[in-house]
């Protein structure tokens, strides 16, 4: 060491040089020698509380905790002004599993020296540890004011408030703890479990995606984030590829990769993949997979058992093994009847084993199970559809509007079993339900829109067109070009001209939007302007490959 090395020239070397090199031989792990030092030290000056304190500190290190007490108490009588003594005097205690001496020592450093955090910290740690989280509380918060820039002080108040229900101030905290340390995984991680507490689902994914994303994520951060997004994993076996963005499903996988490349073995995880594996058409890999687990598991464990095996069914049914997951499935409602998921899997097994009256008696009793839950009522509607059966899936559809009747999509499906009915009427009363709901997504008023030009309810078409416009800052120009048309078909020829202007600014190398506007030039008796417009579209459609002569996805029309 380069400081015993400048010692070493030296006959009397200064109190401060040996001091601190006594502080580099504990601090590099060389007790030894800080004893040696510290030695020198009080032979000139038996009264220096510092020495007391590195020699105590190296004795810990050795394991002399008796002697290392010793020099401890005598430097917090010395130098009590220090944190340094009160911090070791009680990890010594400590170690000699005196927790309340320590707490005792930690009180009277808080009294000798109040503005440390360090003393405020280790007092708070042993309180929580000890289950005291009220009284630690205190403390935390002195800790957090005296040093703002310690992300483990505030990780811990955080946790503390929390833990006694103050979610609202832990969330406060933990976001200006973020301000400063925005990709810190921990604190993330902390944030998003309170926002979860708080039943803000959307705030906390946002935090906990920043956990996951870190370079080592703890498995139990990855398990939440995948438990986040799947809403119930226990019921991941009975979900269907429709139910999942694929962007989500890659996200999944990922997180799954990340715990079972920390813990290879993990059941569960490894179960989860194999889900994710079947939604995302890998039918073959979940089959294997969940074959494997089924043999590993047994049947000590009758809910894991159960569990494997609902799972395997549908993999099975995925792979098209069909008669494995009919055995697989009846097997899982034998130990419980009531398995929703399982009794809707087996239906769908039924059914494409084209066994019609099975299918029926399968999907009813699903229904029976939760008769008023709207998801399993829609999917009975859709069971009896392809069964041919359209009165029943009527029935249940209406039951399902009426139990949730703010969805959209629900009052659509019913105007289109009555449009394919030729009940017209009917079918223009189910939309105009639709159209009075205060939130309906894009895809329902498309097509809305499409069913009312079907019935040649032009303004009704206009209508729902209309509210799309609204909700875009920036049309596209299919949209465009179908607001112009069916302003046209209303008699409003200055609207739809003035559609059909913007839509040629957004997209002016669409020749249907140039033919559109010429036929609407036409009406008015511009008939050189039409021309002119004719002339364009003729031009584009010479110079485009024949490959290139349809509009592009962002133009795309109803009317194409």
């Amino acid at each position: 060491m380069q400081r015993r090395l400048i010692l070493g020239t030296s006959e009397t070397p200064k109190v401060d040089d040996q001091t601190a090199l006594a502080n580099c031989a504990i601090q590099a792990g060389e007790a030894a020698m800080a004893i040696e030092v510290s030695d020198q030290i009080l032979v000139s000056q038996p009264e220096n509380g510092i020495a007391h304190t590195f020699k105590g500190q190296a004795l810990l290190q050795l394991g002399q905790v008796d002697e290392a007490m010793g020099h401890l108490s005598r430097a917090t009588l010395l130098c009590a002004d220090l944190p340094r003594p009160w911090l070791a005097l009680a990890e010594a205690q400590q170690k000699k599993g005196e927790t309340q001496r320590a707490l005792d020592t930690l009180r009277a450093a808080v009294l000798a020296v109040p503005d440390s955090s360090e003393v405020h910290f280790q007092l708070a740690k042993i309180l929580l540890d000890q289950g005291y989280v009220t009284d630690a509380l205190p403390n935390l918060r002195q800790a957090a004011r005296l040093s703002p820039e310690a992300a483990s002080v505030t990780i811990e108040l955080a946790k503390a408030l929390r833990q006694l229900g103050h979610q609202n101030e832990a969330v406060r905290i933990l976001n200006e703890a973020r301000q400063r340390w925005p990709r810190d995984p921990q604190l993330a991680y902390l944030e998003a479990i309170t926002f979860h507490d708080l039943g803000n689902r959307q705030k906390a994914l946002e935090s906990l995606d920043v956990a996951v994303k870190a370079d080592q994520p703890q498995i139990e951060w990855l398990r939440f984030y995948v438990e986040m997004q799947v809403k119930n994993p226990e019921m991941l076996y009975a979900a269907m590829p429709a139910d999942f963005d694929p962007l989500l499903l890659q996200k999944l996988t990922q997180a799954l990769q990340k715990i079972l490349a920390i813990s290879p073995a993990d059941f569960t995880a490894r179960m989860w993949m194999a889900d994710i594996l079947r939604l995302r058409g890998q039918e073959r890999q979940a089959f294997d997979a969940y074959q494997q687990l089924l043999d590993e598991c047994g049947e000590k464990d009758e809910v894991l058992h159960t569990r494997v095996q609902a799972g395997f069914g549908a993999a099975a049914l995925a792979a098209n093994e069909l008669d494995t997951a009919l055995a697989c499935l009846q097997e899982v409602l034998q130990v419980n009847a009531e398995d929703l998921g399982a009794m809707r899997l087996l239906t769908e097994t039924y059914f494409k084993l084209n066994l019609a009256q099975e299918t029926a008696h399968a999907a009813e009793q699903a229904v029976q199970l939760e008769p008023d839950q709207v998801d399993n009522l829609v999917w009975y509607s859709g069971v009896m559809e392809r069964l041919g059966k359209l009165d029943e899936a009527k029935r249940a559809l209406a039951t399902a509007a009426q139990l949730s009747p703010e969805r959209g999509d629900l009052w659509l499906k019913q105007a289109q079993y009555a449009l394919a009915s030729k009940q017209t009427e009917n079918a223009q009363k189910l939309l105009a339900e639709l159209e009075q709901l205060p939130n309906v997504s894009e895809a329902d008023l498309v097509q809305a829109a499409k069913m009312h030009i079907q019935l040649e309810g032009y303004p009704q078409a206009l209508a729902c067109l209309k509210r799309l416009q609204d909700g875009s800052q920036s049309p596209k120009a299919g949209l465009l070009c179908d607001l112009a048309f069916l302003s046209q078909q209303t008699g409003d020829f200055a609207g739809a001209m003035a559609y059909v202007e913007q839509a040629v600014r957004a997209d002016d190398q669409n020749i249907r939007l140039h033919v559109l506007q010429a036929d609407l030039l036409a009406q008015q008796g511009r008939p050189q302007a039409a021309l002119a417009c004719l002339e364009k579209a003729a031009r584009l459609m010479e110079s485009k490959p024949l490959g290139e002569k349809q509009p592009a996805q962002s133009s795309a029309s109803l009317f194409t």
